[in-house]
Parts: C-alpha cells; sequence; structure tokens
C-alpha cells in the first residue's frame, strides 16, 4: 500500500466490482499497533467520509485484510426511545 496520510483517499470499490466478492486476509498478527495500520485505518475512514459512506471494508479499497470503517450515529437516542 505504500506511505499513506490521514489526508488522502482511496478509489472506492461499488457494486458489481468483482473484489466485493472476495474474502479478505486476517490482519497479520505482525501489522497490529503499528503506524503503519494507524494510518491505513485513518486513510479507511477519510475515505468513507468523502464519498458519504457509513461502511467501508479494507477490500474496497484494495487492501486484502480484514477491516472496515463504520460510522458510529452521532446520537443514539433514536435507538433507546
Amino acid at each position: 500500500t505504500g506511505a499513506t496520510t490521514p489526508s488522502t483517499t482511496w478509489t472506492m470499490a461499488r457494486w458489481p466490482d468483482p473484489v466485493l466478492r472476495r474474502a479478505a486476509q486476517p490482519v497479520p498478527r505482525q501489522w497490529l499497533g503499528t503506524p503503519e495500520l494507524r494510518a491505513v485505518l485513518q486513510r479507511l475512514r477519510q475515505t468513507a467520509l468523502s464519498n458519504g459512506a457509513v461502511g467501508l471494508a479494507a477490500q474496497q479499497c484494495g487492501i486484502d485484510a480484514r477491516i472496515i470503517y463504520l460510522q458510529q450515529p452521532s446520537s443514539l437516542s433514536s435507538f433507546t426511545e
């Protein structure tokens, strides 16, 4: 994936792109807690936000890893009423 920064985004695959039908690989253990993983997570979030997506899988951005971004609702009041 190369170096990433939080201010950049990836191209986001959309249906019916074949990548959406492929299973992603587990996140490599040696990647956990690294600056590289943090950069991927930030860029995934920025890509989702830039595209108006409430969720995005890393697989959609060409990252073969079981990582997803889900936007947390700003208020849970609608779920508790």
